[in-house]
């Protein structure tokens, strides 16, 4: 998985702009420990990859198949039902730093798609540069929580799902490819 597959992939499995619209009315606090235990988890899982892929037998060519028919599949289903406001309730959200952990990092911010992408990074680049590449998708979500709530449209949450969709694409020909 190149740098540049892997950023895409993390920005394509957050939904940057769909989990803002879900988690409207976080405090930047709570926004930034939100990002930051998200960021815990992605390392976190990252660095048990090998381990988990012997445990399971599963070779990472075929992790990285699958990260791409998760990721292909989850954009799918965002590409024709996009989350708009008022389509879903907003979660309700109370005051404190807990709030931020759960349900925001999890299991809001860090979905199983994620979490399949941060293995497979993992996986290939080992934990430290697949926390770094998941940066910049954590960051386009922190942005596209400042924002006003109106900005949030289906166009953003539908090309979000076409990158996702190329992306899922190219991490499956690549993983069929080192097989």
């Amino acid at each position: 998985m190149t740098i540049m597959v892997a950023v895409l992939a993390f920005v394509a499995a957050l939904g940057p702009v769909r989990q803002a619209s879900r988690l409207n009315g976080l405090s930047d606090s709570q926004a930034l420990v939100a990002g930051a235990g998200t960021l815990a988890a992605i390392c976190a899982l990252a660095g048990v990859s090998g381990p988990l892929l012997d445990a399971g037998s599963v070779s990472v060519p075929t992790l990285r198949i699958g990260a791409g028919l998760a990721l292909g599949a989850t954009s799918l289903l965002r590409l024709f039902r996009p989350l708009l406001p008022g389509e879903e309730p907003v979660i309700e959200l109370e005051p404190g730093l807990t709030t931020a952990l759960v349900p925001a990092a999890w299991p809001v911010l860090l979905q199983p798609v994620v979490a399949l992408v941060a293995l497979s990074a993992g996986a290939d680049r080992g934990w430290i540069q697949a926390g770094l590449l998941a940066l910049p998708a954590l960051t386009l979500w922190l942005f596209w929580c400042r924002r006003v709530p109106g900005d949030r449209t289906s166009a953003g949450v539908r090309s979000v799902a076409i990158l996702g969709l190329v992306v899922g694409a190219v991490l499956v020909v690549d993983g069929i490819v080192d097989v």
